[in-house]
Parts: C-alpha cells; sequence; structure tokens
C-alpha cells in the first residue's frame, strides 16, 4: 500500500493523522485468493475474497469493540458487497445495452 501511494504522489510519513496499515497477506493470515464465505453484517453480503476477509480479522481482533474506543482511533475501511446488479440498477443513468 505504501509503495502504491508513493507512486502516486502520497507520502504518508508526511499526512495530517496517523496512518497504519495492516496486510493480512503479507502477515499470513489470508492469501489473496481465499474466500471466507458466510460474512454479513447489517443486512450486507460482504464479497468472500474482499471485504468478508477484513470483516472476519476484524472481529477476531476485537478492533471495533475494543481498541479503537479506548484508544480514540478512528478505523476507515472502504466496504462493499458482493456484486449484484439488481441492487445497482435502480441507480442506472442510461439504459442498459442490449
Amino acid at each position: 500500500m505504501r509503495e502504491r501511494l508513493d507512486l502516486i504522489g502520497v507520502d504518508v510519513n508526511n499526512l495530517p493523522f496517523e496512518w497504519e496499515h495492516f496486510s493480512l497477506h503479507d502477515t499470513g493470515y489470508s492469501k489473496y485468493s481465499d474466500a471466507f464465505k458466510g460474512e454479513t453484517y447489517a443486512g450486507i453480503n460482504f464479497h468472500p475474497t474482499y471485504e468478508a476477509k477484513m470483516w472476519r480479522w476484524l472481529k477476531a481482533q476485537d478492533v471495533l469493540g475494543n481498541v479503537l474506543p479506548k484508544n480514540d482511533s478512528v478505523g476507515f475501511w472502504i466496504v462493499g458487497s458482493a456484486p449484484d446488479v439488481n441492487v445497482v440498477k435502480p441507480f442506472y443513468t442510461h439504459p442498459e445495452a442490449a
């Protein structure tokens, strides 16, 4: 992640906040191709290769209920769900191609 940010000109050492990156892959928690099926929250079915993997790790570490509130930190995570065209169809701005 740090390398990607460097490539686009972002200096993570000079941000106006403390930034910490944790790689589930580099630490051996999982491989990129691992699928963590069945993870959901509030009706969101997490994508097994992306969000579900992170969600399971967050729950196992008790980051959401224990770590962040105690040290007055903020966790930022871009959340999505497994792809479902029916969810986004109401927001199409152009008709579907035939």
